[in-house]
């Protein structure tokens, strides 16, 4: 109920009310109570979490990133792209991808190829983001899939949650450096070389775009 309808309820109420008999006075007056209480509730605009937070787009940006890190007990590096929108000038929503060839020695010790590549949807909160250094947070979903010598495949899921920062070096180019942790799900390569894909990353990034505004949002998060 809006508050111009609880309002004409009420005065509806008040006009009833001075033609009831004495009999029903008690019970019109308790339906005017809570008439007047509908009214109150209808209009009071409680503040809650979701009504402080909008997203107001502010930019687009995307680049390039290498990891160095570990694929079946092996150091490599690990080669990608990414792109995407930025909200309130600190939440980045986009896209990211990894691939990368090489050899692993397998459990019998025999020298294996493989071709590893894994893509999905990412966040990052970068507060501060118009400091000239900033932090950065980030998660990263992947699902791919890993052929070892042209024979084999195998498809998995990657979680790599992140941290580190970034440095305004243009407006629109930014140079990132983070460290986390990838984390495989459903990964059943042959042998113990390749069914722990779970491993420590450092990863550097080169960002190219353009952000707007002169603040963060109004009610965002920063």
């Amino acid at each position: 109920m809006s508050y111009a309808d609880a309002l004409r309820a009420t005065c509806i109420t008040l006009d009833a009310l001075y033609y009831t008999k004495p009999s029903n006075l008690m019970k019109s007056l308790l339906t005017l109570c809570c008439l007047t209480l509908v009214t109150l509730t209808a209009s009071a605009q409680d503040e809650t979490l979701l009504s402080k937070f909008t997203l107001d787009f502010s930019g687009a940006w995307g680049g390039w990133h290498s990891q160095i890190t570990e694929i079946g007990n092996t150091s490599t590096v690990v080669h990608g792209g990414f792109g995407g929108l930025e909200f309130n000038k600190t939440v980045f929503l986009g896209w990211a991808a990894y691939k990368n060839s090489d050899i692993v020695t397998d459990d019998a010790g025999n020298d294996r190829t493989y071709d590893i590549r894994f893509n999905g949807p990412m966040i990052a909160y970068t507060p501060r983001a118009r400091s000239v250094i900033h932090p950065k947070f980030a998660m990263h979903v992947g699902f791919g899939r890993l052929d070892i010598d042209e024979l084999a495949r195998d498809r998995f899921v990657s979680l790599q949650p992140s941290v580190g920062g970034e440095i305004n070096v243009l407006r629109w180019f930014r140079v990132g450096g983070h460290v986390g942790y990838r984390y495989g799900l459903n990964v059943d390569g042959p042998g113990d070389s390749f069914r722990s894909p779970n491993s420590f990353f450092a990863e550097g990034s080169l960002k190219f775009g353009f952000s707007w505004g002169t603040n963060n949002g109004g009610n965002g998060l920063d």
